[in-house]
């Protein structure tokens, strides 16, 4: 069975709730492939833990966890990645029903760098119209600028901006449930992962 899922970045864990139920129900999470189709098998019903890590270009991203993960949680990759604007997504099957509490903790804290990149990527193009547009003021001089490049440039602008209030949105979400966690986690990360 094939299932798309979307799912913005500060939503994952019910993403990770909803595979665990469907593991439970006896489907069980094989490979992901282009853009999020998750394939799942049919497999005895088991109790299951998902955690999903995430990786922006040319970063380690969340690579202490994944160690951790693997390495003191006895956690398995599941095969293929989910792909992204600018950033990949690696699930985690984590045979027993762990405590995944402070990775989420933790996971949250990198989130919130990963939308605020989304957010000056989001920014890029208007700022990038806004000075094409100024160019073409001062090189043609000011108040000749013809109404087709102001309609095309607003237009231009529209989805990006709309993108980066999303992603602001998502940012807040973020903030305020790590907020929420933030009198239950007593360990540093560095103590937590040793």
């Amino acid at each position: 069975m094939k299932k798309f899922f979307f799912f913005p970045l500060w939503k994952v864990e019910k993403i990770e709730k909803a595979l665990s139920n469907m593991e439970q129900n006896g489907w069980r999470l094989d490979k992901i492939s282009f853009f999020n189709c998750f394939h799942f098998v049919e497999s005895s019903p088991k109790k299951t833990s998902y955690f999903f890590t995430y990786k922006l270009i040319k970063e380690n991203g969340m690579a202490d966890i994944e160690h951790f993960l693997k390495s003191k949680l006895g956690a398995n990759p599941v095969n293929g990645a989910a792909a992204a604007i600018f950033h990949s997504v690696y699930v985690y099957r984590i045979a027993s029903d762990a405590d995944l509490e402070k990775l989420w903790f933790y996971r949250n804290i990198y989130l919130q760098h990963l939308v605020g990149q989304q957010i000056l990527l989001g920014l890029f193009l208007p700022i990038l119209s806004v000075l094409l547009l100024i160019i073409q003021l001062i090189t043609s001089g000011i108040g000749t600028a013809d109404m087709p490049s102001w309609v095309f440039i607003g237009l231009m602008n529209v989805l990006p901006l709309f993108y980066c209030a999303y992603q602001f949105v998502g940012l807040r979400q973020l903030k305020r449930q790590y907020k929420k966690m933030l009198p239950y986690i007593s360990i540093s990360y560095d103590d937590f992962l040793s």
